[in-house]
């Protein structure tokens, strides 16, 4: 036999020990593994702010930043006898603003309305005055707090009669909404 001359002269007993153990086999050791650095923790995402939030809001229809405030502009307005009556685009724009008025405690609006020049500048301020009373009655008739809403007629000789909405920031302040950097 030779596994046990080979295993040494201590007898046959154990080189079978030996042999069933594997100690007369070359034993090879596994590669080492590489550690893995341990997972890093996930960072929560960071939580928009109130006014992120209503920014979002109000790009739904076509905000944009301005000097007041985000502002919405609507150039279809009709007035007759102290009405107010708009292009189905633009009533519908009218409906989201007043849900996001009835859904934000915080938020305000100045309405701002830009007659046509009729006549005497004070003519036309006073008519802006009611196109703009107009606007805001007609919000508060869909449930708006008339607390929530300004109204104010401007003159402009531009010749570009318009009714502008421009939202407070969330926590009900009027200011210059932020403009991205390009």
């Amino acid at each position: 036999m030779q596994t046990l001359s080979r295993c040494g002269p201590s007898g046959a007993v154990m080189a079978v020990l030996f042999l069933s153990l594997g100690a007369c086999e070359k034993h090879q050791e596994a590669p080492p593994v590489a550690a893995l650095p341990p997972p890093s923790p996930q960072l929560p995402a960071p939580i928009p702010s109130a006014d992120d939030l209503l920014q979002g809001q109000f790009a739904q229809f076509g905000a944009k930043p301005g000097d007041g405030g985000w502002t919405v502009t609507l150039s279809s307005a009709k007035f007759k006898a102290g009405k107010v009556s708009f292009a189905p685009d633009d009533e519908a724009t009218i409906g989201k603003i007043a849900e996001l008025l009835n859904a934000n405690l915080q938020l305000r609006i100045l309405i701002e309305d830009y007659a046509d020049e009729h006549g005497s500048r004070t003519h036309t301020q006073r008519l802006s005055q009611e196109h703009a009373n107009a606007v805001l009655r007609d919000l508060t008739s869909m449930g708006v707090d008339p607390g929530k809403v300004q109204a104010q007629g401007r003159f402009d000789d531009s010749k570009n009669p318009r009714v502008e909405f421009i939202f407070s920031n969330a926590g009900g302040e009027f200011r210059p909404a932020p403009v991205e950097n390009s």
